[in-house]
């Protein structure tokens, strides 16, 4: 099955890529291994380049290979043809959990101040104990602290129209104004966080790799081949897009 899973989409202006310089990565006369891709991402510069994996068929069934694209402003492209997967195998952009073969990014919280009015779905204004080190412009993330980071209240309440039991109810978003100890997000919470009643709620400020591309990508489960996880999952990444991108062969 080819599955999407959505931690957090936020709308943003992509960038144009086609003056960006175009980087063929030397995989010499045979696949492009994980190593290969690794060693050419390894040069980026962050401002602006394609990185192209050849066209063709590249092997990395043996064992977990991944490569991680950790520089802001770059795009991994295929041009055609397909990495065979190892089992439980994911696409991430952003920073993953488990190794995939591709990690494009890296993500970080720091400077947590609490959260202390404005919980409720729909609010896109929150005020904070302090703005101090914060600018408009800055990724912050506002949820609880201190319960494991998940709050099961948000989904046992049918107003968020939730189903799991349990997951990181974080909302992230991009400051857009501050006023006093008052802080406009660019989207309102998704969730009425007031039913959060342990832990403590906090707003922290996102340090994240941004505008990171991955286009055109084919992982080929190889048949099924035992693999169950198959997916590209964008996981804490932000201004960053994925276009283009498949998975088959997936049990």
């Amino acid at each position: 099955d080819n599955v999407c899973e959505d931690y957090w989409w936020e709308s943003f202006e992509r960038p144009d890529t086609s003056g960006w310089p175009v980087v063929n990565i030397n995989c010499g006369s045979g696949d492009c291994s994980a190593g290969e891709v690794q060693a050419a991402l390894n040069t980026a510069n962050g401002t602006g380049q394609i990185f192209v994996i050849k066209a063709g068929t590249h092997d990395w069934t043996g064992g977990y290979n991944y490569v991680t694209v950790g520089t802001s402003t770059t795009v991994l492209r295929c041009a055609g043809g397909a990495i065979k997967a190892t089992p439980d195998t994911t696409i991430y952009l952003g920073d993953g959990i488990d190794p995939p073969p591709f990690r494009l990014g890296s993500y970080s919280e720091a400077n947590a101040t609490n959260w202390t009015a404005g919980y409720t779905k729909g609010t896109s204004t929150v005020t904070v104990a302090s703005t101090a080190g914060y600018s408009v412009g800055d990724w912050v993330s506002l949820r609880n602290v201190g319960s494991g980071n998940v709050c099961p209240a948000l989904w046992d309440n049918p107003i968020n129209g939730l189903t799991e039991t349990s997951t990181q109810t974080a909302h992230r978003a991009k400051i857009t104004a501050i006023n006093g100890t008052s802080v406009t997000l660019d989207t309102p919470l998704r969730y009425d966080h007031s039913l959060c009643t342990g832990g403590t709620k906090q707003m922290l400020e996102i340090t994240a790799t941004r505008r990171v591309g991955l286009e055109n990508c084919h992982i080929d489960g190889n048949g099924g081949n035992g693999s169950e996880y198959l997916s590209f999952v964008l996981f804490k990444g932000v201004e960053s897009w994925g276009t283009g991108n498949k998975v088959t062969d997936a049990d």
